[in-house]
């Protein structure tokens, strides 16, 4: 990670993979190398930060499923150096990648992994950027980058750090043939992770949370994980080489100006980081850093921004843990919207939006408005070509007639819901997903953008 000034990090990155998509200010960023032309909006959407703050250092990890939920509650990361549990399966032997690629198990002869013509760690393949604006029947993730290799291919282009890179994430713990990255790991290997990485997960909240998987990651030299959130507690664990990670509060948000909800990289920052231009954007936010080695563990909370550059190659795991706070916005997403009352399509539109029109009034008062614009700014002002518009108001609902009723019943639930959440900085990421979610069934992927600017003048 380059350092600006003594008081100054970079830490974003984006724009490599979405060459296509103009901003608002009419230039785009390049396909390939990640630059932007002097103009573009690309060129003022750097994030410049006060210098981090150290992770704080835990002399060991949690002993007990409740000592886990008591550090899990606080949503802070932590760092705990030489864990215990690591440094008995470093004990077993070599986890370079120059090892694995000698050693590796029965894995099959072809092998699921990420190809990407830059650094960046991408989702969406460079060559094939996604048109947002045309996008009403876009289907998530479809442009992943994944293609098959021999496994010993892959770990020769991990090794020898040249174009075009790899990098390979794969379950442990999935049933079956999705288990794609079993055999991966020499067997001795595999089966000390099986046995011991429940000291590695976060106890469960809720009966209905779960541990979700835990991840193996085998990363080229240089790469970088852009800066992004998960759902999910994450617990990161470096096995062999060498990671930078910067760290910031799921308050940073509106900052770190993520993709929109139905983007292949929602959750992750539209953010330049190429080197060439100066910092325009100023976040004081309390940012985080911490170089990992082999041996250290870093617990990373629910929708905290992290990025994750290797560099040096590196052989890591994760497990990541769905909270109670993820529970409740399935919750919220499975509280039906009232449209069995009503009739024509535009009746159905507008009590949904009546609906989510009424929530975020709710539960930001007389910041509604301002929340609405400040999403909007942060995230659709560099993927849309041209400033979204109110193309027709919505009707008003009745709130004597059945669709009424139905709908004040759902506000109601809806706002009881969001409440339970207790961190300022998660409700509104989740109440964001949850308006432009109810945005893309009334308008389609295209006028996600264009619905929620009736908000701002009904």
């Amino acid at each position: 990670m380059r350092v600006r000034t003594a008081v100054a990090v970079i830490i974003a990155a984006g724009c490599h993979s979405n060459g296509a998509l103009a901003s608002s200010g009419g230039g785009s960023g390049s396909g390939g190398g990640g630059t932007c032309a002097a103009g573009d909006a690309c060129a003022s959407s750097w994030l410049e930060l006060d210098s981090p703050l150290p992770v704080p250092t835990l002399d060991a990890l949690p002993a007990t499923p409740e000592e886990w939920r008591q550090l899990a509650r606080k949503n802070e990361p932590f760092v705990v150096r030489d864990a215990s549990v690591l440094m008995a399966w470093l004990a077993l032997g070599d986890w370079s990648p120059q090892a694995l690629r000698n050693n590796h198990g029965p894995a099959s002869k072809f092998i699921n992994a990420y190809n990407c013509t830059s650094r960046d760690m991408l989702y969406a393949r460079e060559d094939r950027p996604v048109h947002f604006e045309r996008a009403k029947n876009y289907q998530p993730y479809q442009l992943l980058n994944k293609t098959d290799v021999p496994v010993e291919h892959m770990f020769e282009r991990i090794t020898d750090g040249k174009a075009p890179y790899f990098y390979f994430s794969g379950s442990l713990t999935q049933p079956g043939a999705k288990s794609v990255a079993k055999g991966i790991l020499p067997p001795d290997f595999e089966a000390a992770v099986l046995r011991d990485v429940s000291q590695l997960q976060v106890a469960p909240a809720s009966n209905s949370s779960r541990v979700s998987e835990v991840t193996l990651w085998v990363v080229a030299e240089g790469m970088v994980a852009r800066a992004h959130s998960d759902f999910d507690d994450n617990v990161l664990a470096v096995l062999h080489g060498e990671k930078q990670v910067h760290l910031l509060p799921p308050e940073s948000w509106l900052a770190m100006r993520v993709y929109p909800r139905v983007h292949p990289s929602d959750r992750s920052s539209q953010l330049v980081d190429d080197g060439t231009k100066g910092t325009l954007v100023s976040e004081r936010a309390r940012a985080m850093f911490v170089t990992l080695r082999a041996g250290d563990v870093l617990f990373v909370p629910q929708m905290w921004f992290h990025r994750i550059a290797s560099t040096r190659a590196a052989v890591s795991l994760n497990s990541w843990t769905t909270t109670a706070e993820e529970d409740m916005l399935t919750e919220i997403y499975d509280n039906a919207l009232p449209f069995h009352d009503a009739g024509a399509r535009a009746e159905v539109d507008s009590a949904a939006f009546v609906t989510v029109h009424s929530v975020v009034r709710r539960l930001k008062g007389d910041h509604a408005k301002r929340f609405v614009e400040a999403m909007l700014a942060s995230q659709y002002a560099l993927v849309l070509k041209h400033r979204p518009e109110c193309e027709k108001p919505f009707q008003n609902v009745d709130a004597d007639s059945a669709v009424g009723r139905a709908v004040a019943k759902t506000v109601d639930e809806t706002v009881a819901r969001f409440a339970r959440i207790q961190r300022e900085g998660i409700r509104d990421v989740f109440l964001s997903l949850y308006l432009q979610g109810v945005a893309h069934w009334i308008g389609g992927a295209d006028r996600i953008a264009h619905v929620l600017t009736c908000m701002l003048s009904q």
